[in-house]
């Protein structure tokens, strides 16, 4: 990335490096502020997690050893839908209704598959989930 953009802006390392920690900074400080929530009183809020694995072409076949699991959740009650995504190191319920419990608003149906970790959102939580 850095090459193609010292080639094109003629911008040198010591000040593409300052630039990328300023900008990431305030990136982090915005969403610090302004945190994303999704859902709402009976507003629909779709979770799942997904595996993303990168296969490198000289492997074709073969399983990757570290697949990424990711956390999404969209949110479905604007025209533009939100969404969220994040990293995560598992499946579990441990993991997860963290997660699920900072972005979903208190009182939203969740759709989900039926995978028991979601079981207790609609027990315990204050989530209906469908």
């Amino acid at each position: 990335m850095y090459t193609k953009i010292k080639q094109e802006y003629k911008i040198y390392a010591p000040v593409y490096i300052r630039f990328r920690r300023f900008l990431i900074k305030k990136i982090q400080i915005y969403w610090a502020r302004n945190p994303i929530k999704l859902g709402g009183p009976n507003i629909i809020v779709q979770v799942d997690e997904m595996k993303f694995n990168h296969n490198v072409k000289a492997h074709r076949g073969h399983a990757p050893k570290n697949p990424t699991l990711v956390l999404t959740m969209v949110g479905t009650s604007t025209i533009l839908a939100k969404g969220y995504a994040e990293i995560i190191k598992n499946k579990e319920a441990e993991t997860n209704i963290p997660i699920i419990e900072r972005v979903v608003r208190s009182g939203s149906k969740i759709h989900s598959d039926e995978a028991k970790v979601y079981k207790i959102l609609g027990r315990h939580l204050n989530y209906e989930h469908l």
